[in-house]
């Protein structure tokens, strides 16, 4: 007879890859990824997980792509709403 390990022995490398695959694809990426076009953590981790169950390992790629869009758009539109508030709200000389 052979000796038997005990189950959590056995599992412990696969719990540990499945951890480590984890940490490795939905924390560090969106941080690298987002620090390049200083997007914040959020809207490049939702791009990633949005992107990667709507188009598959395409989608690793376009969504934070398309989130990098959607918030260069949002901040552009927030900077011409604050302009316009400004204009007028100051007096025109005119």
């Amino acid at each position: 007879m052979g000796v038997q390990a005990p189950a959590w022995i056995v599992a412990l490398p696969y719990v540990g890859e499945r951890l480590g695959s984890y940490w490795a694809e939905f924390l560090a990426q969106p941080h690298a990824l987002g620090g390049l076009v200083e997007l914040p953590f959020l809207p490049t981790f939702f791009g990633l997980v949005g992107g990667v169950k709507t188009m598959g390992i395409v989608g690793l790629f376009i969504g934070p792509v398309l989130m990098a869009l959607m918030v260069a758009l949002w901040r552009e539109w927030v900077l011409d709403v604050k302009v316009a508030q400004t204009e007028r709200s100051s007096p025109s000389d005119g």
